[in-house]
This record gives structure tokens, sequence and C-alpha cells, in this order.
């Protein structure tokens, strides 16, 4: 049992100042208990003096004997009493009160009506059956407009839930009710530990920010204090200033400006969600900019950009000097140099700050950027081709030799030799193998003329089946073409094995 001091910090009994219980519940101000005290010795006094009232009323309810205070004491602090708590042990599992004997009647002390009463827990208040459910769907109706988490005792002045009481009776709207404080419960579980209520049965308090009634308030750390839906509208407003700004956490709130940096997601459990999701994405996005990224603070909003003045995730340096720009500045600089790159068949190469000699076009840049920037769509189409350009240069089936450019304009791709038409890998464009190659005084001699020619650097001779080009890369002169002829590269004759 906790100790404390009273107003005044002192008992109402014997005037002391040890060993002091306070006559005030864990909802604090917002209960409608007082805050007066008194020790073990008079506490236990005081409950057993006020228990024979509290049975001939059939409540267990005892009153604080502070002058012009008459408010009820707390049941934690009744039920320590040895009475008091033998009392309430003796109800049975309907909440029936117990009889105490034949020279007392069972009266309803709400109608007055001989009827088996039934005790609430909570207060210790009693009453028959058709007292407890009267008007149960008007206080429904009312506990939803005022915000309350349960209907009140039927007892004057007592603020009290009674759910507990009215689920052993029936009536058609108790599975509505069970529902309605079933979630009353769920959402202070979820504000938990931070929110501050009343009694279940009293209106919910004002909320200072809409001035309108909540089940309960969330308190800030700070000492401010919202209901849920102010609390939840402020976590979509920084939730969209984050994503503005590039932050990854919130702080603050939009009524106190740069009066509170408490972090809010301890206070919000049902944002934790969406605010980690946003964290998380951000935190991606800054591994995968690691070998450019300049290292920046995780708290606060994003450094701004010293080219468009912008806030930004982080800021970008590929190379050794100190030029920095946001990634979207990178990317609309790569594609202001897209043209240029694909004349060359190269990514960019140059920095973004003039006078820069820098060579950026091995940096991993490019590839960093490419997808930032939705007016620069043409960077990962170069980056494509470029990369289906280097696998084709690879290929250990053709080698450079016979690798030849696109010619059409702005394509990078290339094409190999050994067939009459020549194809681009990448935009599948066509042209004759000799064009621009082969003139009048290279043309491939037709009969028995087996003479090897050059194209583009390459000896090679026609097929006398299919007139393809050749290469003999070594080996014998026996030679199979594509068309499955077979001849002999000296001579160009069928080839006849030796019997």
């Amino acid at each position: 049992m906790g100790a404390g001091s009273s107003v005044g910090g002192r008992c109402v009994g014997c005037h002391g100042t040890e060993d002091l219980n306070v006559f005030e519940t864990h909802a604090g101000r917002l209960h409608t208990a007082c805050s007066h005290a008194a020790c073990g010795r008079c506490l236990r006094q005081l409950v057993v003096s006020q228990l024979p009232k509290s049975r001939a009323q059939w409540q267990l309810e005892i009153l604080c004997p502070e002058p012009g205070c008459q408010k009820r004491l707390p049941q934690r602090l009744v039920l320590t009493v040895k009475e008091a708590d033998d009392l309430a042990k003796a109800i049975d599992s309907d909440g029936l009160w117990p009889s105490l004997g034949e020279e007392v009647s069972q009266l309803c002390p709400l109608c007055g009506k001989a009827a088996a009463v039934h005790v609430n827990r909570a207060c210790g208040h009693a009453a028959c059956e058709s007292c407890w459910l009267d008007g149960i769907e008007e206080k429904l109706r009312w506990c939803r407009e005022k915000a309350a988490m349960d209907i009140p005792c039927p007892h004057p002045g007592c603020d009290e839930g009674c759910y507990d009481v009215l689920r052993h009776f029936e009536s058609p709207l108790l599975e509505e009710l069970e529902l309605y404080v079933r979630e009353a419960k769920v959402q202070l579980v979820e504000l938990s530990p931070w929110c501050v209520h009343g009694p279940p049965g009293a209106p919910g308090p004002l909320c200072p920010v809409c001035d309108c009634q909540s089940m309960a308030l969330l308190h800030c750390p700070c000492g401010y204090a919202a209901c849920s839906s102010c609390w939840k509208g402020f976590v979509q407003q920084q939730l969209v200033w984050c994503q503005e700004n590039f932050a990854l956490g919130p702080v603050g709130r939009p009524w106190h400006p740069g009066g509170c940096t408490q972090d809010m997601l301890p206070l919000l459990p049902y944002a934790v969600a969406v605010l980690a999701e946003h964290r998380d994405h951000l935190k991606k996005e800054l591994r995968r900019l690691q070998p450019q990224a300049v290292p920046r603070a995780l708290t606060g909003p994003g450094p701004r950009c010293p080219i468009c003045a912008e806030a930004s995730l982080c800021l970008l340096q590929p190379c050794c000097s100190e030029h920095v720009a946001c990634e979207l500045c990178w990317a609309n600089w790569a594609e202001e140099q897209i043209d240029l790159c694909r004349l060359g068949r190269h990514l960019p190469a140059r920095c973004l700050w003039p006078c820069c000699a820098a060579d950026l076009g091995e940096s991993g840049m490019w590839r960093l950027v490419k997808g930032a920037s939705a007016e620069a769509p043409r960077l990962p189409s170069l980056l494509s081709d470029l990369d289906r350009r280097n696998r084709l240069q690879r290929s250990y089936l053709y080698p450079p030799a016979v690798q030849v450019d696109c010619p059409q304009p702005g394509c990078v791709g290339l094409g190999y030799l050994g067939f009459d038409m020549v194809m681009c890998f990448i935009c599948e464009h066509q042209w004759d193998a000799t064009e621009g190659i082969l003139g009048e005084e290279t043309e491939l001699p037709d009969g028995e003329e087996v003479a090897e020619v050059s194209v583009a650097g390459v000896r090679v001779k026609r097929c006398p089946n299919c007139h393809e080009y050749i290469e003999k890369n070594g080996g014998c002169d026996h030679m199979t073409c594509r068309c499955r002829h077979e001849f002999s590269w000296a001579t160009l004759k069928p080839w006849k094995p030796i019997r």
C-alpha cells in the first residue's frame, strides 16, 4: 500500500504525518476521490465504523470524514481492511449481496422493492436487476456522446462503470454494450502507459487542443496532453514534413512550435508501423548511396543541395574534390550529356561543377542516380544499352575482329560479321555487311579464284555454297560452313577425305 501526504500533510484522524494513505486513485486529479489521507490505524477505524451503515444500505461505501468533503474512499484502500475485504469476498459469482440473516430483509436500496440485490464490485453499490437495467439504451447513447468508457452506476454521484454487473443479466443491448466496453479497453491498452483518464462511468476529459471529449488524454513526457485524434493528426502532419525534408523521425508538435523535441514514437504505438516504414525506407536509400554519400546527421532535416537549394536525403561527392550535389541534380546533369555519350558510346564523364577535370565515367555514380528523376528518363536506358554492349564485346564466340558498331544515330550497339546482313543486337537494325567496306577493287572474285580479301581488317573467304564470309582462325584446311557444306580452305573445292 503506497504512502503519501494529504492536503496539509496530516492524517484526518490523529493529525499525524507518518504512514499516510492518500484518498486518491491511479487516475489522479481526474478522479472524483479527494486528496485527504489517513494513517493505517485511523484508516482501519474509519472503515470498521462505517461498515454497519454500508451493510444496511447494501453498498460498500466508506466516506471521507474530513468536514465538508464526504467523498468516497477508493476501493483499493477500503479493501485493505480485513472486515471490508471479507464482506467483498462473500459476494457470490453472480454479484448477489450476501444474506445478513432473517432480521434483515433484502430490499433494493434504489427502488425499495424486495428482490435479489446485486452488487457492483467496482464501487460497492447494490441494486436489483430492474434498477441496473433501467434506461440502459439511453445510457449507452450517453456513453458514446460523452466518450465514457462504461455505463455509470445508477447510484447518484457514482461514476464507476457497471458492465461487470450488467453482463449477468439478459438484455438485447448487452451484446452491443460488451462490444463498446471492449473497444474502449483496447484503446486504453494502446495508449497505456501514457494516457490519463477518469472513472469508467464519467464523461471523458476535454482535449485542450480540439476542445472535444475523449476517453483519455495522451500525455507527452514534456507535460502537454491531447486526445488520441489530435496526436494522430499530428503524426500525419509530421510524416508529410519528414517526407518533404528527408527527416528520419518527427519532433515537436504543431500547436507549440519549438517547445518540445520529444520523439513521438513511444507516445504513439499505433503510428509506429507508418513512421518505421518511412524511416526504414530512408535508411535503405542511405545504404544504397553510401559509396558516394557525404555523412549526415540522422536527426533533423536532410542537408540542402548547393545547386538547387532544396532539402535532400544526402549529398553525393563522386570525385576527390569537394564538389557535392543532391542525387536529383547529378541525374539531371547526366541527362544533359546523353546525346554526347551515345555518340561516343561511353558513360557521362564530366563533373557538373565548372572547370572540374575529374573523370566520373567509371565512378559508379550514374548507376546510383539512374532512377532519381522522372525528368531524366534517358539515363537508365543509356546504362542498360551500355551494359548490353559490354556483354556483346565480351563474347568468346565473336572476337573483337568481327565486331562492328551499329551505324544507326544514337545507338551504342554492335553486330557481328560473317553474314550477308549484319544485325545490331540492341536496336535490331540490319545493314549490308559490305556496305562501306568492300569496293570494286576489293570485291571477291568469282569462279575458282581463292585469294583472301580483307573485310574490316579480317582475312575472309566466301563459302562456295552459300557465299557467306568465313574467317579461318586456326586448324587444318577442312572447313565446315553454317550451311553444312564442307570444303577446302586453300582451293574452295568440296572436301574429299583421303581414303
